[in-house]
C-alpha cells in the first residue's frame, strides 16, 4: 500500500505521514530526501541576516526545515530538483530514485507514505502502483512562491482530502478515517 501526500508547504504532510508511521505501519519516503542529498554535495554558499555559511553548516545548525524557510535555500532546492534534474534527466529522475523496487520493498513491508507529492507524474506513478495521492490543507496556508513545485498539483483530482484546521487529535481522527476508508 502506498499513499501520496500533497499540499503546500507547512500544512502538515509531514505530520499526517508521522500518524501514518506511527499508528499503520507505514515507512516515510521522500522525493526530497534525494535533492537534499544533491544539495549537500554541491554545499552552495549562503548569505542570509548577516550570516555567510554553506549550506551543510546552516542544516546541521539549523536543521532542514528551518533552513527551508530561507528563501535561498528554497529558491536554490527548487532550481536543483526541477530546472536543473527534472528538465535535463527527465521528469521521472527524482520519482526512480525515491521508488526504484517499489513492489519488491511493499513485500517487506506494511505500506509506504511518500510525504512531498508536488507534480503529476509522481502521482501519477503512486497510481500506477495502486496507491493513493492525498491532499493535506491547512486553511491561511498557499504556495510559498510561483515556481512550479509549488503549484502543479493544483488541480490534481485527489484520492482524500485532510483538513488540517484542528488540534494534533483532531488530524489524527481524519487521517484514521481516510486510511480506513482507503482499506
Amino acid at each position: 500500500m502506498i499513499i501520496g501526500l500533497s499540499g503546500y508547504a507547512q500544512v502538515g504532510k509531514d505530520t499526517v505521514g508521522s500518524i501514518l508511521i506511527e499508528h499503520a505501519v507505514f515507512e516515510r519516503v521522500s522525493f526530497a530526501d534525494k535533492v537534499r542529498e544533491v544539495a549537500l554535495a554541491i554545499n552552495p554558499d549562503i548569505c542570509f541576516d548577516y550570516w555567510h555559511s554553506n549550506l551543510r553548516q546552516l542544516v546541521e545548525t539549523k536543521g532542514w526545515e528551518e533552513a527551508k524557510k530561507i528563501e535561498d535555500v528554497r529558491r536554490f532546492l527548487q532550481r536543483l530538483g526541477t530546472e536543473a534534474i527534472r528538465e535535463h534527466l527527465g521528469e521521472d529522475a527524482w520519482v526512480n530514485a525515491a521508488l526504484p523496487d517499489y513492489r519488491e520493498y511493499c513485500s517487506s513491508h506494511a505500506g509506504v507514505v511518500v510525504t512531498d507529492v508536488r507534480f503529476p507524474n509522481e502521482a501519477a506513478r503512486i497510481k500506477d502502483l495502486d496507491g493513493e495521492v492525498w491532499r493535506v490543507e491547512r486553511p491561511g496556508y498557499g504556495p510559498v512562491n510561483n515556481h512550479p513545485s509549488e503549484t502543479a498539483m493544483d488541480e490534481w483530482p485527489f484520492d482524500r482530502h485532510i483538513r488540517n484546521d484542528g488540534s494534533l487529535e483532531d488530524l489524527k481522527w481524519s487521517v484514521f478515517r481516510a486510511y480506513m476508508e482507503m482499506r
